[in-house]
């Protein structure tokens, strides 16, 4: 493996981060043994303005690619597109691979070509996929699942298939959130998937048409924040799910596409908000998108068009507040013909 930078002047400190962020230094221009794989390739700002021209690798351009890097200046602001770097502390940030034809591959098969030498972020959303290693018995699916990653994606915003969004809200207190489900739980199922969890649901029956009249009064926090933040105009269902010690999910997908409310429930349109546990020792893996990033933030997440699995990793029971519901917002992909969005 050879990495060469074309710049306007001379990188001085210049390393790769592997999908573990382990640190791995390198010369510039000499061959050296490398990995199969992704890394992020880190380029520091030499004292001087300094434009990054082009990065070779194995003595070939990687082109337009380039663009999908970008600039963090020496305060921690990120910025793109950006090929300059500026000021004390400032860091250029590529992600390469060590087979050229898989990187082009991938950036031009996840970014329009248009769209490279514009900020990316107004129009995809960026994960990267880590490998994790589990520390307690499980599987060999499920342990080789979390070992691998894939790398970086980017995933066109408000599609079939964008994987999640992190909600910025402010959430009630979780001890109202459990105080208020049991309130309104009507069904509680012990021992769900061959024993791993428990769920309490305000759903009679499986989450489908017609919508719940839930009687919002007995449960103000959750009004507030499910209609009132989240947006959601009428629910179809609110499960409290209880992930036992040292148990996982099975690797699946949802089959939602036969259910009445498919059309309604497309896309990135599930709540997920992990509320009581070891959560720093929970894990919940959307496919190729990874892990999600937050371990205690609310999320809206697409578990219909990505595999998954959760994993507690930890001694204690983990709850998640999960909904189901009509939430309006278009969705660039074919199938969606509500004529309220």
């Amino acid at each position: 493996m050879k990495i060469s930078i074309d710049s306007t002047k001379p990188i001085t400190e210049h390393y790769l981060l592997d999908l573990s962020e382990n640190k791995i230094d390198f010369k510039l221009d000499e061959n050296f043994n490398l990995d199969e794989g992704w890394y992020e390739l880190h380029l520091h700002y030499p004292g001087q303005k300094t434009t990054i021209k082009d990065v070779k690798i194995n003595d070939e351009s990687i082109v337009e690619t380039l663009w999908a890097g970008h600039y963090v200046d020496g305060e921690g602001n990120k910025h793109q597109p950006a090929a300059a770097m500026w000021d004390e502390g400032g860091v250029m940030k590529v992600w390469i691979h060590t087979n050229l034809g898989v990187l082009l591959d991938r950036i031009f098969t996840e970014i329009d070509g248009e769209d490279l030498g514009e900020n990316l972020g107004k129009k995809y959303q960026f994960t990267v996929d880590r490998p994790c290693s589990l520390k307690n018995p499980f599987p060999e699916s499920i342990k080789s699942y979390f070992a691998h990653g894939d790398g970086p994606h980017w995933w066109k915003k408000d599609t079939d298939y964008t994987p999640y969004k992190i909600l910025d809200i402010d959430t009630p207190p979780v001890e109202e959130i459990l105080e208020e489900m049991d309130r309104i739980s009507v069904r509680e199922i012990k021992g769900v998937f061959k024993g791993v969890m428990e769920i309490k649901t305000n759903s009679p029956t499986k989450s489908d048409l017609p919508f719940l009249d839930v009687d919002w009064e007995k449960v103000p926090r959750m009004k507030e924040l499910l209609v009132d933040k989240v947006g959601y105009k009428n629910i179809l269902s609110i499960n409290l799910q209880t992930l036992y010690p040292h148990k996982n999910l099975m690797l699946h997908r949802d089959d939602h596409y036969k259910r009445e409310k498919y059309p309604i429930i497309r896309g990135c349109k599930k709540f997920y908000w992990p509320l009581t546990g070891d959560l720093a020792n929970n894990y919940f893996k959307l496919g190729k998108a990874g892990m999600l990033p937050a371990k205690n933030r609310p999320f809206l997440i697409n578990t219909l068009e990505h595999t998954h699995t959760a994993v507690n990793d930890s001694d204690e029971p983990r709850s998640v507040l999960i909904v189901y519901g009509d939430l309006p917002g278009e969705i660039l992909g074919p199938g969606d013909q509500r004529d309220d969005k």
